[in-house]
């Protein structure tokens, strides 16, 4: 119990770069995290596969999808892959993409509404 009790006081932060780890690689890499790191160049690569194909023609000429950035639509579908995947609600999640001169965008707090 000791054990177990000191490791939930830990946060645990991944932070994936490399945009040739796909998704699903990704996915099992997150799977503990606390807080998870994506780099725009990943978003940039990946966000067909998250948003599907007609994202990907639309992000090659604007970074904005509906109503809200790339990086936020982006970062919402991983997010609720990973819930679909772990099964279980995860608040405590936060969720962070660098966007050069536009700072960051973050999501935090995504629950499962399934």
């Amino acid at each position: 119990e000791a054990d177990r009790a000191r490791l939930a006081a830990w946060r645990l932060s991944v932070e994936v770069e490399k945009p040739t780890f796909t998704p699903e690689a990704v996915l099992t890499l997150l799977a503990g995290a606390d807080v998870a790191f994506v780099s725009r160049e990943w978003v940039l690569r990946n966000a067909a596969a998250l948003l599907g194909g007609e994202a990907a023609s639309r992000q090659r000429q604007t970074e904005r999808l509906d109503d809200c950035h790339l990086a936020i639509a982006t970062l919402r579908a991983l997010a609720g892959r990973s819930l679909a995947a772990a099964k279980r609600g995860s608040a405590g999640v936060t969720w962070v993409c660098a966007w050069g001169a536009l700072g960051a965008f973050a999501l935090t707090g995504v629950r499962d509404e399934g």
